[in-house]
């Protein structure tokens, strides 16, 4: 059954704590980075220590690794327990961050879907304590927590958009979660400034902050 206007508000929570989450990934990727640096290790033993970090992760969390799509289908499912969708959520921004900060190969689409989606499920099974009903709702919380951070650490609400709808379509209504996602990625911009692509660049000293550069960095 489509939530009410109030069950909305819950979905506005996780556009905010996308938004926040976001920004805290992408911080911590630079983060490693920085720390690596001071310790004036050489470049290719970079991805030895992300590795050795990953793999102590994955020992207590080894959905950690890879993609997630897997684990990202068992989240969807919503048999996993509070605490540990946010042990595991934790663990797979830091995970991502060791992994993108150290040099390792990839990115952060793939983990930011992932990690919405733990976001999502952790935000709907507090609103189920609240609203028991909504506990048959955990699949659209999930998917909405998924649209929501990559919306904001992709910096694509519209690409999160589409690529959600095609799993979210038959749920119910799904313009007004839309709003969400956007949200998100709204909220990244006026915090932080950057999606992760944009941040990048700026870490590097070229001064983007979006599709055009800024008049400052033209001139």
């Amino acid at each position: 059954m489509p939530p009410g206007n109030v069950d909305f508000l819950y979905f506005i929570a996780i556009g905010v704590a996308a938004a926040l989450v976001g920004v805290a990934t992408m911080r911590a990727v630079t983060g490693i980075e920085s720390i690596l640096q001071q310790w004036k290790l050489p470049r290719g033993i970079r991805p030895f220590v992300g590795g050795l970090l990953l793999g102590g992760l994955a020992f207590a969390f080894p959905e950690v690794l890879g993609s997630g799509h897997g684990a990202i289908e068992t989240t969807i499912i919503g048999l996993t327990p509070p605490l540990i969708l946010a042990g595991l959520l934790a663990a797979k921004v830091v995970a991502s961050a060791a992994s993108v900060g150290s040099g390792l190969r990839g990115g952060l689409f793939s983990s930011s879907l992932f990690i919405g989606a733990l976001l999502g499920a952790l935000i709907g099974k507090g609103a189920a304590l609240i609203n028991p009903a909504l506990g048959h709702e955990m699949i659209t919380f999930t998917l909405v927590g998924m649209g929501a951070v990559g919306a904001a650490i992709v910096g694509a609400p519209v690409t999160m958009i589409l690529l959600i709808f095609g799993a979210d379509r038959l749920l119910f209504d799904h313009h007004r979660r839309d709003r969400r996602r956007v949200l998100a990625s709204f909220g990244v911009r006026q915090w932080f400034g950057y999606s992760f692509s944009t941040w990048r660049f700026h870490q590097r000293g070229l001064k983007l902050q979006g599709a055009t550069m800024s008049a400052g960095s033209r001139s």
